[in-house]
């Protein structure tokens, strides 16, 4: 009995703390991986201490999330199952727990670099700052959970001292945003779904759907457009033996944003967009599909070249 209690804790916990969110950290080993210098053991270390920081950093923000959205939460019918919501964890417990995890992840963050923790304090304090009154503000939330994402990869480069492209953080930017547009459509889908009113503190109504679908298939089709400048450029040549075999991803980039978007707009995009990919067949198949082109055009010698 004491076992199953231990283990009920446990998992309040891991429901709390958001887990399974800790999949949008592994964003940190980007710069590393496209630029082929994952053998490196010492800044394979680096990025592995730099995940665990904004994991612990992450999961504090998500708390003090839960605690400023409490009332809120009570009435979102699935939100309304966190463990704060539900009471199964009290808010002094859980103001606690956000604290040692913030210094926990500063401590980590400390053995690592400078740079890195000015990365990492830069976004804890904006994603506090949205939690408690930026994610009022139309849009400005979308560019901002943009911006998250994009301090993922800053930090990655600093924590291996890999530098990124900005062709890399072009196509992200476009690539997360329509990620964002995203999230808020399903949110809504999921609201009227459920006879529920559109969310006050987001600021979006049912009527701004169509906006918001519109400004993501852009985006996300932007950022393909940017991938397909990106082959041209001479930078390839020092990563690929073939950049060629680079222009499969284009299909494969412009099936996954239209399938996500399609799910989304079915409502059956139930989470996060990026989560939600992972835990479908079809996009883990295309994330395959994605991984076998990089490691051809890294390891196979072709030397075909397009003449007028």
């Amino acid at each position: 009995m004491q076992n199953s209690g231990n283990s009920n804790i446990l998992l309040i916990w891991i429901k709390a703390l958001r887990v399974h969110q800790w999949l949008k950290n592994l964003i940190l080993f980007l710069p590393i991986l496209l630029s082929h210098k994952l053998s490196n053991w010492n800044i394979d270390l680096r990025v592995i201490l730099a995940f665990l920081a904004f994991c612990a950093g992450a999961s504090a923000t998500y708390l003090i999330n839960d605690l400023r959205d409490i009332d809120s939460d009570r009435n979102h019918p699935s939100k309304s199952l966190r463990p704060i919501a539900k009471g199964l964890i009290s808010s002094r417990v859980a103001s606690i727990a956000a604290i040692l995890l913030i210094l926990v992840s500063v401590s980590i963050s400390l053995t690592i670099n400078q740079s890195f923790l000015l990365w990492l304090v830069i976004y804890l304090i904006l994603t506090i700052c949205y939690s408690i009154f930026l994610k009022k503000f139309i849009i400005l939330d979308l560019i901002l959970i943009t911006i998250f994402y994009l301090i993922r990869i800053f930090a990655g480069s600093q924590a291996s001292n890999v530098h990124s492209s900005y062709w890399m953080f072009g196509f992200s930017t476009f690539f997360f945003l329509s990620l964002a547009f995203g999230k808020r459509y399903a949110e809504l889908i999921q609201l009227e779904e459920n006879s529920q009113n559109a969310s006050d503190r987001r600021g979006y109504r049912f009527a701004d759907r169509p906006v918001l679908m519109t400004l993501g298939v852009a985006s996300g089709y932007a950022a393909v457009v940017i991938f397909a400048l990106y082959l041209d450029s001479t930078n390839l040549l020092n990563l690929y033996h073939a950049p060629q075999i680079l222009w499969g991803l284009i299909p494969v980039l412009t099936y996954w944003i239209s399938w996500i978007w399609i799910q989304a707009t079915r409502g059956l995009m139930y989470e996060d967009p990026l989560l939600f990919a992972f835990d479908k067949k079809e996009s883990r198949i295309t994330i395959v599909i994605a991984v076998i082109i990089l490691v051809l055009a890294s390891t196979i010698h072709w030397h075909y070249q397009i003449t007028n």
